[in-house]
């Protein structure tokens, strides 16, 4: 079983979710500090966990406040995702 976290449940992250879903991970939360937010689409929302090394794509839009997340979360394994579908130009 491939797990996966996102952190930022919100629009860019069912964009991410799809992306993760499209490449096999079969088991996908979203970590988010919304204490508000418990579910998005089938997924589950968690709180952020101060000091678990787990496996996570910063599924924020905006590019500051993904860069201070990452900053903020040393204790992350960050993963990349590139989607099946995708290609670079010459």
């Amino acid at each position: 079983m491939k797990s996966l976290y996102l952190y930022g449940a919100s629009g860019h992250g069912k964009v991410i979710a799809e992306i993760a879903e499209d490449l096999g991970f079969t088991h996908i939360s979203f970590i988010d500090a919304d204490s508000s937010k418990k579910q998005l689409l089938d997924y589950k929302i968690i709180q952020p966990a101060k000091s678990q090394n787990i496996n996570v794509i910063v599924s924020i839009g905006n590019n500051a406040i993904r860069k201070k997340t990452v900053g903020d979360n040393k204790y992350f394994s960050y993963e990349t995702l590139l989607h099946p579908k995708s290609s670079i130009s010459k």
